[in-house]
């Protein structure tokens, strides 16, 4: 695997990072508060090519300006690095060298200069969507509510727009997420949340900002608690009422998400920012 990673803020704590196999098997994260582990629910759009022959294989990639942020200055100073992983040899070369003994990452990125005015990237994009979905079963035997089959039908809006070159506001009025990866199945016997991985778009983007605190398998005990956990928001509504003796109820399996909008970035001077707000319907059982 090849990595090259930009610290385009320059805070030397956010790196994005794209990797390319020499079969041309794209991956691509963020990784924020100066840790290797990146988020990789990340989805930038770029294009990379690699060429196998008999001394080894090349990679060339395009990486467009408007999928980084960066500040707004006419002369600018990166951070970057470069990595190649070749996993026979569980070997890793690097340009910038750290050695083992030293913590960080995106802190010991070599500097990328000779950036003078990038043009402002036009990051204006807008997906309107149509639906139409229909579920045909065997209905439950009694039940009023199940006929056997239903159809639904939706429209709705995502926002894009890039305000600053480092600063983004997300909008969606309707959102779906069908297309959306599913969760992985679990068990949960505890009397604790069940913590799942983000996965909806909308959230995705600068979802780095607000995961201070955490949690998962790199945070101890001791550790800053999460304070914000997205997946709250149209989640299976949490109170549900229990059918009557030998009778039936429809409770809804998730809950409708209005409209959301949510503006995510870093100011000049090195601030994060991140103010995020949904309106969600009422449901009923």
């Amino acid at each position: 695997m090849f990595y090259v990673d930009f610290d385009s803020y320059h805070d030397h704590r956010t790196a994005f990072e794209f990797a390319v196999n020499p079969a041309g098997v794209k991956q691509d994260d963020i990784c924020s508060n100066d840790f290797f582990i990146g988020d990789r629910s990340w989805d930038p759009v770029w294009d990379v090519a690699t060429t196998i022959d008999s001394l080894g294989w090349v990679v060339e990639m395009r990486i467009p300006f408007s999928q980084l942020r960066f500040p707004h200055a006419r002369d600018q100073v990166w951070g970057v690095n470069f990595f190649r992983w070749v996993f026979r040899k569980n070997e890793r070369s690097q340009w910038a060298f750290q050695r083992k003994t030293e913590t960080g990452y995106a802190s010991r990125f070599g500097h990328l200069v000779g950036l003078h005015a990038i043009p402002a990237p036009k990051r204006l994009e807008v997906l309107p969507y149509t639906l139409g979905r229909g579920t045909f079963e065997r209905p439950v035997f009694g039940s009023p509510f199940d006929r056997g089959h239903s159809y639904f039908g939706g429209a709705g809006l995502d926002v894009k727009y890039g305000v600053t070159s480092n600063l983004t506001l997300d909008a969606a009025v309707n959102p779906d997420f069908g297309q959306v990866e599913s969760d992985p199945a679990f068990v949960n016997l505890t009397t604790v949340e069940q913590f799942l991985q983000e996965r909806r778009p909308f959230f995705v983007e600068g979802a780095s900002i607000f995961n201070f605190g955490g949690t998962g398998p790199y945070i101890q005990f001791g550790n800053t608690p999460q304070y914000f956990y997205s997946r709250r928001i149209g989640r299976t509504p949490s109170l549900e009422p229990e059918a009557p003796p030998g009778g039936f109820i429809d409770v809804p399996t998730h809950t409708t998400i209005l409209g959301a909008a949510k503006l995510s970035g870093k100011t000049p001077s090195g601030w994060s920012v991140g103010v995020l707000d949904a309106v969600t319907a009422r449901e009923r059982a």
